[in-house]
């Protein structure tokens, strides 16, 4: 809470009219939304497949998306790269600050959303019309591949 109210972010209706039509602002936007996901997923990918290294049988790839989505949320790095990619006179250094705020609240609502998703279906919660009502096996999610075997050692 500190950092959010010592950055001084304006959220009035024209600070973010104008950061609708900013590239700046949709770049952090973007960067904050599908950025963090997408490198902590790439990552985490390729650690696994070059590696010995391996998920856990009880995480999925969807839950570990949806933690990667909460990354997102994480402002006050955002906001010290704004402060200083920007002069203090450029019209982007505030509207940047509003939409890493934004960028931050969508990150916190896709994440949240996905999480509930996923503990649902870790607690055998979905069912489908015409499917047994019954809690499904913990942690079986159709949807994701199965797990990875770990690779023996030399």
């Amino acid at each position: 809470m500190f950092a959010l109210f010592a950055a001084g972010i304006s959220v009035s209706p024209g600070a973010l009219a104008s950061a609708a039509g900013d590239p700046a602002a949709h770049g952090v936007a973007l960067g904050l939304v599908v950025g963090k996901p997408v490198g902590i997923m790439l990552a985490t990918v390729l650690l696994v497949r070059l590696t010995k290294a391996s998920l856990d049988p009880s995480v999925t790839w969807s839950d570990l998306f949806a933690v990667a989505v909460v990354a997102g949320i994480g402002f006050t790095v955002s906001l010290l790269i704004g402060e200083l990619s920007f002069d203090p006179g450029s019209p982007h250094r505030e509207t940047v600050k509003a939409v890493v705020l934004l960028g931050s609240a969508t990150a916190a609502a896709l994440g949240a959303t996905l999480l509930t998703w996923r503990s649902h279906v870790h607690r055998g919660w979905h069912t489908a019309p015409g499917r047994d009502s019954s809690p499904a096996t913990p942690g079986a999610d159709r949807s994701d591949p199965p797990a990875p075997h770990p690779v023996d050692g030399p």
